[in-house]
């Protein structure tokens, strides 16, 4: 018998599979592709919820730039993540711009609040994954993993 919340191998995806899309995006790019991975989650038949970090730049950094501002306003009905998402999930998808090739801080400064779940054991036995966003074509972004 498989524990709750776990599929077993060979097994089409079903409510039981819960994941989580956590993501950080400034101007958008990195909300869509979010809102593009947890329906897709969602059409495979998988519960989810759509998450974004909190915004760590000063304000007046967001005003200066319209499409920033703007995009922070159309996502305000999007919750925050927490660690209980993390528990919550089966199944954890990180979304990022890429920033001089890591991830944005705001998704870093997120991941680092984990330690607590890691050592007491509740991130064992959970898929992660992630994407990541560019504005620009580097040799970094064209590599093969």
């Amino acid at each position: 018998m498989r524990p709750p919340g776990r599929v077993a191998a060979g097994v089409n995806a079903t409510n039981d599979v819960c994941v989580a899309v956590i993501y950080y995006s400034a101007t958008g790019t990195t909300h869509e592709m979010a809102k593009a991975a947890a329906d897709g989650a969602e059409k495979a038949g998988a519960q989810t919820r759509l998450r974004r970090v909190p915004e760590l730049a000063p304000q007046e950094a967001i005003e200066a730039n319209e499409d920033w501002a703007e995009h922070l306003e159309q996502v305000s009905d999007v919750p925050e993540a927490t660690l209980d998402d993390l528990e919550w999930a089966d199944g954890v998808l990180f979304g990022t711009p890429t920033r001089f090739g890591n991830v944005a801080a705001q998704l870093k400064q997120f991941i680092d609040t984990t330690g607590g779940l890691w050592q007491s054991g509740k991130l064992t036995d959970k898929v992660f994954g992630g994407f990541v966003t560019t504005g620009t074509s580097t040799a970094a972004t064209r590599a093969r993993c």
